[in-house]
């Protein structure tokens, strides 16, 4: 074999070669960014900063843990296909995000989530996202702020929520399931404000959505419901229901 015919048999294996480099190297700083709390803080950072940058909110988040950048490509192939179900686990510690001079959207100190997506034996699940029932193992909220003067022009919405714990057996947000068992709320302030405004016309769907709760052991504490154009302010210290 002459030394052109050598050279010409070293290139595909050269260029193999170095496709395997590359997807190593891609595998070693996906799981850099995965694994490593230092480096995935850091890429979430910048994250945070490119979307203030190019949007009219203001982000602030002090750490976030978000279980599916953890898991492996089996797992959430698995979960896609519907051969198994989807673990979730979303943990968040101080999140402000505002409307830029405008609105405090969202603050809140503290959430804590770990739900099931249900997509076990579902064909194609993610087709139709919002039919696929959740198992919610935990919800837990500390000293939440929702506040919206601007935001949707049909409502302005102010509430405050010191603590909420709640689990559920199966959620289907597209069928309005929402069973709310053991079920802590305190210190909770809502206020709703509806304006008046142009009827939208341009609606292509016009049923209304049912949503039906079950709170069948819900414990409330120091709660007040305040609806602003009717004059209805309620209070309570105490409801509970078994």
């Amino acid at each position: 074999m002459t030394s052109t015919q050598k050279l010409i048999w070293k290139i595909p294996l050269a260029v193999i070669g170095v496709i395997v480099g590359l997807v190593l190297l891609l595998f070693i700083a996906v799981g850099c960014v995965l694994y490593v709390s230092p480096v995935r803080q850091a890429v979430l950072e910048k994250g945070v900063e490119k979307v203030n940058e190019k949007m009219d909110y203001d982000i602030d988040l002090g750490d976030m843990y978000l279980s599916p950048l953890h898991y492996s490509p089996m797992v959430l192939y698995r979960a896609y296909k519907g051969e198994a179900d989807l673990p979730l686990a979303i943990e968040i510690d101080s999140l402000f995000v505002g409307h830029r001079g405008v609105d405090t959207l969202v603050y809140t100190n503290g959430l804590r989530l770990n739900a099931k997506l249900m997509t076990a034996n579902r064909e194609a699940p993610f087709s139709d996202f919002l039919s696929i029932p959740i198992e919610v193992e935990q919800l837990h909220l500390d000293r939440t702020t929702v506040h919206s003067d601007s935001l949707i022009a049909a409502v302005g919405i102010d509430a405050v929520v010191g603590l909420l714990e709640v689990h559920s057996p199966e959620l289907v947000i597209a069928e309005g399931k929402y069973p709310l068992h053991g079920l802590r709320l305190n210190d909770a302030f809502v206020g709703i404000d509806p304006r008046p405004t142009e009827p939208d016309t341009t609606a292509q769907d016009t049923t209304p959505t049912l949503m039906a709760f079950d709170a069948p052991d819900a414990e409330m504490r120091n709660i007040r419901f305040r609806l602003t154009p009717l004059g209805m302010d309620i209070r309570t210290d105490t409801l509970s229901a078994n």
